[in-house]
C-alpha cells in the first residue's frame, strides 16, 4: 500500500472533520486542524501489517488489541458488544468495539457516530488494506482527536466485526456485527438519541471515488458534499444532485432504518 496510492484517502479524514466542526459547534475549527492524516494512514498500515483479520486469527486479535489500547490511551469509554454469531462455518465469536467521547453525564444528550469494521474476508492471503485497514485506522486517528477536542454531542466510534460474509452476501450472511448493535440499540432506547452516522468503509481506494449512496440521507450527504468542496477535495466525490461518504452498502443497510 504505498503513499503516494492512498494519500488522497484522508481527504475525506478532513473533509468529516470540517463537517464535525459545522454540526458541532463547541470546537469552532479546530477539529479539522487537529485531524493528522499521517496518524491515519500510519494506523493502516499497521492494522494491514497484522495480515489476515478474520475472527479467531492471529491478526484480528492483534487489531482488536490495538483498538483497545488507543482508545483507552485517549480516554475514551471503551464498551463491548460481544456475542455468537450463526454463520454456515458455524458458531463464530463476534467482538463489536465502541469508544465513546464527549459524554456529559445526561441521559438526553445527542449522538454522532463514526463507524466502519476492522475485519477482513476468510480468504488465506487476504491482508485488507483498503477493505478493512482504512476504515479501522482513519477511526483510530480520529480517537487521537477526540482525546483533546470538546463537542456538544457524544461521539461514538464504532468498529463493527464479522461484516464480511463467510460465503457470499446472501440472506443473513454478512453484516453479523452491524445487523447486532443496530438491534441492540434500538432495544435499549438509545438509536433515538443517534442524530447521524457516517460509515469510513473502503476509503483506501487507489482511485478514491466518494459516490452517491442511495439508500442514505439525503440531508447528510448535502453536508459532506459542502464540506468537500469548502476543503477543495470535491474531485474525489462523485457530485452530481447528491453524493454520499458511504462507499459501500455496508452497516447502511443495518443501521439507516434504525438509527436515523
Amino acid at each position: 500500500m504505498p503513499m503516494q496510492r492512498t494519500g488522497l484517502v484522508w481527504h475525506v479524514g478532513l473533509a468529516v472533520s470540517l463537517l464535525l466542526v459545522c454540526a458541532l459547534p463547541a470546537t469552532c475549527t479546530s477539529l479539522h486542524d487537529a485531524f493528522d492524516s499521517r496518524k491515519a494512514y500510519a494506523y493502516t498500515s499497521e492494522i494491514a501489517a497484522f495480515g489476515e483479520r478474520w475472527p479467531g486469527s492471529p491478526g484480528h486479535k492483534k487489531a482488536e488489541n490495538l483498538i483497545r489500547q488507543v482508545l483507552q490511551k485517549d480516554g475514551g469509554q471503551v464498551e463491548a458488544d460481544d456475542f455468537i454469531a450463526h454463520t454456515p462455518r458455524g458458531q463464530v465469536p463476534v467482538h463489536n468495539i465502541v469508544g465513546k467521547f464527549n459524554i456529559d453525564g445526561s441521559n438526553g444528550q445527542d449522538i454522532f457516530v463514526l463507524a466502519g469494521h476492522y475485519d477482513t474476508l476468510f480468504k488465506p492471503g487476504f491482508i485488507g488494506a483498503n477493505d478493512g485497514a482504512s476504515s479501522a485506522g482513519i477511526l483510530l486517528a480520529f480517537a487521537d482527536v477526540f482525546a483533546r477536542q470538546k463537542t456538544r454531542m457524544q461521539i461514538w466510534l464504532v468498529w463493527t466485526d464479522l461484516e464480511e460474509a463467510i460465503e457470499a452476501f446472501k440472506g443473513e450472511d454478512g453484516l453479523y456485527g452491524s445487523r447486532h448493535l443496530a438491534h441492540k440499540l434500538a432495544a435499549n432506547g438509545q438509536a433515538s438519541r443517534i442524530r447521524g452516522l457516517f460509515l469510513l468503509d473502503m476509503i483506501g481506494d487507489k482511485n478514491l471515488n466518494v459516490a452517491r449512496e442511495s439508500h442514505s440521507s439525503a440531508a447528510l450527504q448535502s453536508v459532506i458534499a459542502q464540506a468537500a468542496a469548502v476543503l477543495g477535495y470535491d474531485q474525489f466525490f462523485s457530485i452530481t444532485t447528491r453524493i454520499s461518504l458511504m462507499t459501500t452498502f455496508r452497516l447502511s443497510r443495518s443501521v439507516y432504518r434504525l438509527w436515523m
